[in-house]
């Protein structure tokens, strides 16, 4: 595989996440303030993982309140950060303070 090949894959599977993403913020967003929370999730977990988390949420979210929504989405997004030993959390340090 060559240097093109690779970056058109990784362009594609970009693309997808971005897609995945934007579902998640204009569906599951109660408050509007769960945008960094949803893009670390899509930054760091596999796009097969959220393709098949994202193509059940709304059957599986149907009849609920937005913040139920994101609540479940939430779980379903940890449980699989769990499943891959990957940690979806924010590290707070001496960065992030303020000044």
């Amino acid at each position: 595989m060559n240097c093109f090949n690779f970056s058109e894959k990784y362009n594609e599977e970009q693309s997808k996440k971005v897609e995945i993403l934007h579902k998640f913020l204009e569906n599951y967003n109660p408050d509007n303030n769960k945008e960094v929370f949803f893009c670390t999730a899509v930054n760091l977990l596999p796009l097969d993982d959220l393709t098949d988390i994202s193509n059940g949420l709304d059957d599986a979210t149907s009849g609920m309140s937005l913040k139920e929504k994101y609540d479940y989405l939430k779980n379903q997004l940890f449980e699989c950060g769990d499943n891959h030993n990957i940690k979806i959390e924010l590290r707070k340090g001496k960065y992030n303070e303020e000044k």
